[in-house]
């Protein structure tokens, strides 16, 4: 569900977001007193190249295939059903095509949605699997931008005024637990989180403030798979976060806008039970973000100038192996400044590209000019970024930079010190071919230039990545 306005346009047909960004309803059949049945099929193709530079060590060429379908149901503006079936990804001559090898683990439910009016209001309720997205005007979410399963309630207060309130079951551990000796242990751990937004909408501004409260227990995500692993392996403890964010849109003097983006958030943990914490250190984590852009409507397309600012860890403040950028809470982000090092992009399964996993820890300026034409049914995204860390010092172990896990020759970009730059060059294109399929060319160049640490003497280097995707939607 993540991406490209342009692709959102395409299926506009099919879908219509709600004001909030993660309500999903679909427009009523032209006879409302008939339920309507519809199958779906997403078909997405993806040939990539991609290269590290340090002499041509890590060239990369990956043809892969995602393949996206199910159903949706709705009748009239009552009652509204959908559920998408995710097949996971797989590179062309791999076996992992064949379903038959790993059922569970091949075939996954992306979205199940139960959707309906409530009596005599204004208000809808969803429940099930669902889209989920934070306000974000800027640049994306940098929090949540994917999917949970929940009970998600919204509608308008008035004209100007709406409102959207959810409840999320992050992650439920439901697997068996033995001690030392294999007796039973009965766990019941999960990790929930409840958000609520309210939108003001008038003529010249939009404002969303928001907040999100999570509570995870300790042993939720050490078993099992769930949908977000990364934040409940975070601190293997109980947990409360807390989340404040506002989003803000000012058109008065439109065709130029500008947007603004604000976010703190806090996490407490149970100090006593990570060893791996400092006596002396504090059992609260924050953070926050400022993100913000000026735009310029032109008959050809959206010019903007937009920059973000994130705080970065403290030397020595955490000393857990690989426990950095643990400070901000990240679900599932999908913080769209560049093609490489962030995420923007159709499919993206190769590894030049969505390089970091959080916006955290990083300041970046950009450049970009969105969605201009030179040719019919052909439109162009260009853009140019600087970007730099601001984590203190490296907190690693050993002062040892960490090295990317699928990429022996490349540091991990997921954690940039203060002296790291990079800066990223993007071209995407994308074409119409016919009513319901799209081809587009994804480009990028990164160059890389890494501050020196102890067994790391300098980095620098460049990558190139280039995708060619065929999107079919039936």
């Amino acid at each position: 569900m993540k991406k490209l306005l342009l692709i959102t346009f395409f299926l506009a047909s099919f879908f219509n977001f709600n004001s909030f960004g993660y309500a999903v309803t679909l427009d009523p059949p032209s006879d409302p007193s008939l339920g309507e049945f519809r199958p779906r099929l997403f078909f997405t193709q993806e040939f990539t190249y991609g290269d590290s530079g340090r002499n041509n060590k890590n060239e990369n060429f990956v043809p892969a295939t995602r393949l996206r379908f199910g159903f949706e149901y709705h009748k009239g503006d009552e009652i509204f059903a959908y559920v998408h079936f995710n097949r996971r990804p797989y590179t062309w001559g791999n076996n992992g095509n064949d379903l038959s090898k790993d059922p569970d683990a091949n075939l996954l439910i992306r979205y199940a949605v139960f959707e309906w009016a409530m009596p005599e209001t204004n208000f809808r309720v969803q429940m099930g699997r669902l889209p989920i997205v934070t306000p974000s005007y800027a640049f994306g979410s940098s929090i949540l931008d994917g999917r949970s399963d929940a009970i998600n309630i919204y509608g308008e207060i008035n004209e100007n005024i709406s409102i959207n309130t959810a409840w999320l079951r992050l992650a439920s551990d439901d697997e068996p637990s033995f001690d030392n000796n294999g007796n039973y242990i009965y766990k019941d751990d999960d990790a929930d989180a409840f958000l609520l937004s309210t939108k003001f909408d008038y003529e010249t501004f939009k404002i969303v403030p928001w907040f999100m409260y999570i509570k995870k227990g300790a042993d939720v995500g050490t078993k099992g798979k769930p949908l977000f692993s990364d934040f409940t392996k975070n601190y293997p403890v109980n947990t409360n976060s807390y989340v404040f964010a506002t989003s803000l849109e000012y058109s008065q003097f439109s065709p130029l806008s500008f947007t603004l983006d604000t976010l703190y958030s806090q996490t407490s943990y149970d100090k006593q039970k990570l060893m791996h914490i400092q006596p002396d250190a504090s059992n609260n984590v924050e953070s926050y973000l400022i993100a913000s852009r000026i735009k310029y409507a032109t008959d050809n397309g959206i010019a903007s100038l937009g920059a973000w600012y994130t705080p970065g860890d403290k030397y020595n403040e955490v000393l857990q192996k690989n426990s950095y950028n643990k400070h901000a809470v990240v679900l599932d982000a999908d913080f769209v400044a560049t093609s490489i090092l962030f995420d923007d992009n159709i499919f993206g399964f190769d590894r030049y590209n969505n390089l970091r996993d959080s916006v955290f820890g990083t300041w970046g300026l950009v450049a970009e000019h969105k969605n201009f034409s030179l040719l019919p049914k052909l439109n162009h995204t260009a853009r140019i970024a600087y970007i730099e860390g601001t984590n203190e010092s490296p907190n690693w172990k050993n002062n040892s930079r960490p090295l990317d896990k699928n990429n022996p020759f490349s540091p991990n970009f997921n954690y940039l010190v203060q002296g790291d730059k990079l800066i990223e060059l993007n071209l995407n294109s994308y074409y119409m071919l016919q009513k319901n399929i799209i081809v587009a060319l994804e480009l990028g160049h990164m160059w890389v230039n890494f501050k020196d640490t102890p067994d790391f003497s300098g980095y620098n280097d460049s990558i190139s990545r280039s995708s060619l995707v065929v999107l079919y939607l039936f």
